[in-house]
């Protein structure tokens, strides 16, 4: 699989998560922007990163992590270490 670039100065159009019933709004009106994103982001050392289990479960971790030129850096263990970029 190719290595994905860091994205820089991207960026991404706000939205909403899709649940329904949940009285979440379909309009972005009054979501956060993304300059505040990134500046927590930058701030931070510690991060969660969220996947799910192949059975559809979400599986959450803390990790250490560092905000580079609109790209996360963070690692674990051999089997945790990644990278996740904004879009």
């Amino acid at each position: 699989m190719p290595e994905r670039q860091p994205v820089g100065d991207a960026v991404p159009a706000p939205s909403r998560p899709y649940v329904p019933e949940y009285g979440i709004p379909e309009s972005v009106e009054g979501t956060l922007p993304w300059e505040h994103v990134v500046a927590q982001m930058e701030q931070s050392r510690n991060y969660w990163i969220v996947t799910t289990k192949p059975d559809g479960q979400p599986h959450a971790v803390p990790v250490w992590g560092v905000w580079v030129d609109g790209t996360l850096i963070f690692g674990g263990g051999r089997k945790r270490a990644g990278r996740a970029t904004s879009p």
